[in-house]
């Protein structure tokens, strides 16, 4: 969009002092830059807490492509709730989420109860013969 010619003479006519930067400017430096500067402030961020916790959120695109979103969630010293999204990966359903969002990353893994119970009870309901002919 910054490479349009409409654009940028709609930007030169809205204030003549801004230089718009190319779209490979913006890619190959302000991009990384930014990423970094933000990098850096999670990672202090990150330092401050010892136990956090971690969610996921599923989903499938139009285009039936699985993502699944893996988010921190951690309690400061002032008892103020942060919340920041770790990556956004494409994946199935099943195992790969532990591969993709625990295994790799080398933390501890503490599997969802309820979710645990649900996998247990439809295996019992699965593999129990009911006598339809009482």
């Amino acid at each position: 969009m910054v490479d349009n010619h409409g654009f940028r003479s709609l930007v030169s006519t809205l204030d003549r002092c801004v230089k718009m930067p190319i779209r490979n400017t913006i890619a190959s430096t302000h991009l990384p830059n930014l990423y970094e500067e933000a990098r850096g402030q999670f990672i202090r961020k990150l330092e401050l807490f010892r136990w956090g916790s971690l969610t996921t959120d599923l989903w499938t695109s139009k285009m039936q492509i699985s993502y699944m979103a893996l988010t921190v969630h951690f309690i400061n010293e002032d008892f103020l709730l942060h919340s920041n999204i770790l990556s956004i990966v494409v994946t199935d359903h099943g195992s790969s989420i532990i591969k993709a969002a625990v295994a790799d990353s080398g933390l501890a893994h503490v599997p969802c109860f309820a979710h645990t119970l649900n996998l247990v009870v439809i295996g019992a309901v699965e593999k129990t013969h009911f006598d339809t002919n009482c």
